[in-house]
């Protein structure tokens, strides 16, 4: 288990293409505006409600996630993710994790 500011993570599967973390997102929780370089980042609700917010050539967007669904970021898209509830969620990354693949906006 990784601890983070919003909450905690664990590494459920990880290979040569794909890494798979559950988090466990604290109701208030949120990350950093960050994005990837090189991977697309699945969100997937196991139980809870989140808000992804999006900046991309649309403009800032916001997504509300409960209970079963999905959202799929491609790289190079900032986002950042706010727990309207406490929620479990699995994060699903189609390359393996490059320490220097997120970048933050802080």
């Amino acid at each position: 288990m990784t601890r983070k500011v919003w909450g905690s993570t664990e590494l459920i599967f990880n290979n040569e293409t794909t890494t798979v973390h559950r988090a466990f997102i604290n109701k208030g929780g949120q990350s950093s505006r960050h994005y990837h370089k090189h991977k697309t980042n699945l969100f997937y609700i196991e139980s809870g409600f989140i808000n992804v917010t999006i900046w991309d050539e649309s403009g800032k967007r916001d997504v509300f996630l409960r209970k079963n669904e999905k959202l799929s970021i491609k790289p190079n898209i900032w986002h950042k993710f706010t727990a309207i509830q406490e929620s479990v969620i699995l994060e699903i990354y189609d390359v393996s994790i490059d320490i220097e693949d997120i970048v933050r906006d802080v």
